[in-house]
């Protein structure tokens, strides 16, 4: 949920022609294709879910969830920071380097993603709850892998082809993919025989959505064989320095979003609680990237400031971002049961009473996500360590001692972390801040 700051000389290679620079509108034009993707993949897992809701057994629906949430973390943990590799490879542009290193990025993260996978198998079974390892082991040991390491390989994969695509003015094709993967799998999920099991349910969630990737990664392999390029072997001699750099950034953030992505893992809700709290939570999740994407307006805002670390783009990215969030809360405490009861069904009930609380906490989130962007900004390494720290320690604290395995004590335990670790943040920052004024005074 939240971007890296590149640490890493961002000078061209040498010999190589770089592409002009995308002017205000044509960076507004691609980053807007990436956000309305981004769109038609939340409101299609919205109504998968509520044609789920409608369908299938609670218990079977928690159990999938389960799954999924822990699914989504390997990816994370396992990406290395290549999205931001690949979407730098426009600094190769017409030098022969550019085709070999998009595909030994996608070789990469498919190791990355397969060894992710390999060790929450070896790891992660005693802490799977019963009925959730009992539904994972249904298919036998073998084909479990295969499904699960290749959800994590195509999930990854999806990413790295949407930033390629949105590099070379593809963007709408990114948003193509979008609107297909759901036409899928909510149609798919319409056939009785395909949604009988917690797997064939993770399957069409997360599998399709996994399979575009995978898909995409090999008509991108082949398209790019039109152009002149080098071979895989020898290596390239620049892969070397974008693997460092993609290490770097992954390390910046690994503590923020293996925190996010790590909270209903740690959690550790009964199957039919885990439900009600998974499709609160998927909900919440298109709320928390609003101060993400206004965090990435803050950073270009500053750093065409003429005073260096100026507080005016932080102030109204704080605002603006603390009044969509706020909003949207406040309008939850007041529409979460009956829209709840409409799209989900009232056997979805707790999911009125979790969606205020963790919409809620999108408020002191807008807090740290926008200190984050701020000291990204002012080029500030050591503030970013320490809020990506902060955020991290205290999440996974409070997740580990508060959680109860229940979804109202959790989702309490979300807010209280988000406030905590925004309250401190801010804290730290400001004392960092000062630290500095002192030593530049004297």
């Amino acid at each position: 949920m939240a971007a890296s700051s590149e640490t890493h000389d961002a000078r061209p290679p040498t010999g190589s022609t770089v592409a002009p620079v995308a002017d205000g509108n044509e960076v507004a034009r691609r980053s807007s294709a990436l956000l309305l993707s981004v769109a038609v993949m939340g409101l299609g897992g919205l109504a998968f879910n509520a044609i789920a809701a409608h369908l299938v057994d609670t218990d079977e629906f928690g159990i999938q969830a389960s799954l999924f949430f822990w699914v989504t973390l390997v990816n994370q943990l396992t990406s290395m920071g290549l999205p931001v590799a690949v979407a730098r490879l426009s600094r190769y542009s017409h030098t022969l380097s550019e085709r070999p290193l998009l595909l030994w990025s996608f070789l990469y993260t498919a190791a990355s993603s397969v060894a992710g996978a390999a060790l929450f198998f070896l790891f992660a079974g005693d802490r799977l709850r019963p009925e959730v390892r009992a539904a994972l082991h249904a298919w036998g040991g073998i084909a479990a892998f295969l499904v699960i390491s290749g959800i994590v390989v195509g999930f990854s994969l999806a990413l790295l082809v949407e930033i390629r695509l949105m590099a070379v003015g593809l963007g709408k094709w990114v948003v193509v993919r979008s609107v297909l993967v759901n036409i899928a799998r909510c149609g798919l999920l319409l056939v009785p025989a395909l949604r009988r099991e917690p797997m064939m349910l993770l399957v069409l969630n997360a599998g399709i959505n996994a399979l575009s990737g995978l898909v995409g990664a090999v008509i991108l392999s082949v398209w790019t064989r039109r152009q002149p390029h080098g071979p895989l072997l020898p290596v390239p001699r620049e892969l070397a320095p974008e693997l460092r750099f993609a290490t770097v950034n992954w390390l910046g953030t690994v503590a923020l979003l293996g925190a996010q992505f790590g909270f209903p893992v740690i959690a550790d809700i009964t199957p039919a609680q885990n439900a009600a709290f998974y499709l609160a939570w998927q909900v919440m999740a298109m709320v928390f990237v609003v101060p993400v994407t206004v965090g990435h307006v803050v950073v270009s805002e500053a750093s065409r400031s003429t005073h260096h670390g100026s507080r005016t783009p932080f102030q109204k990215g704080l605002v603006l971002s603390v009044s969509i969030t706020g909003l949207a809360a406040a309008a939850s405490f007041v529409l979460a049961g009956p829209l709840t009861r409409v799209v989900f069904g009232a056997k979805y009930n707790t999911t009125a009473e979790v969606l205020p609380i963790v919409l809620t906490a999108a408020v002191p989130w807008c807090v740290t996500s926008l200190l984050l962007a701020r000291a990204r900004a002012d080029g500030d390494g050591v503030a970013t360590v320490l809020v990506t720290s902060i955020y991290g320690v205290i999440v996974l604290f409070v997740a580990a001692f508060f959680t109860r395995n229940d979804s109202v004590p959790s989702a309490n335990a979300w807010l209280l972390a988000n406030t905590v670790a925004a309250g401190t943040a801010w804290m730290a920052t400001l004392v960092r801040r000062r630290r500095l004024l002192h030593s530049e005074v004297a």
